[in-house]
């Protein structure tokens, strides 16, 4: 609501949740479809919980500095920016996740080794070429 006058003034006006007397103080009040936003805030959190996102490291990122809600807003806010360049230009959204980190991918592979020799497996892990490997992206 605005801060400038009393809840019971008559001059108050708003519109979809918008002030028109003081338009500064409620510049930042969020003027939206209902349904859109609550979709935007279910991605968000959605997005929030799933590991290797890039939207779990600007929560993450977030979090500590602005609190849980504006943290989901906040990612609400990149995906709905993203929705809108893939709709209005054009581009292709590619979802990155983590960069692999050498170190623990060669533990995993030993681990996976090692769980297929215990199933009764022969295996020998040889690394390939890095010019003929294929991209480890997943």
């Amino acid at each position: 609501m605005c801060a400038s006058l009393p809840q019971d003034s008559k001059q108050h006006v708003t519109v979809h949740r918008k002030c028109f007397v003081c338009p500064p103080l409620c510049a930042r009040m969020f003027v939206c479809n209902p349904t859109m936003r609550r979709l935007l805030n279910q991605m968000a959190h959605a997005a929030a919980k799933q590991n290797g996102c890039d939207f779990q490291i600007l929560f993450r990122r977030l979090l500590p500095r602005l609190g849980y809600k504006k943290a989901i807003w906040a990612v609400a806010h990149r995906i709905c920016r993203w929705i809108w360049k893939v709709l209005h230009e054009g581009v292709r959204y590619v979802h990155r996740g983590l960069d692999l980190n050498p170190k623990a991918v060669q533990q995993k592979c030993r681990r996976l080794g090692a769980e297929l020799r215990l199933l009764g497996y022969k295996v020998d892990l040889t690394p390939l070429d890095t010019a003929t490997a294929p991209s480890m992206s997943m």
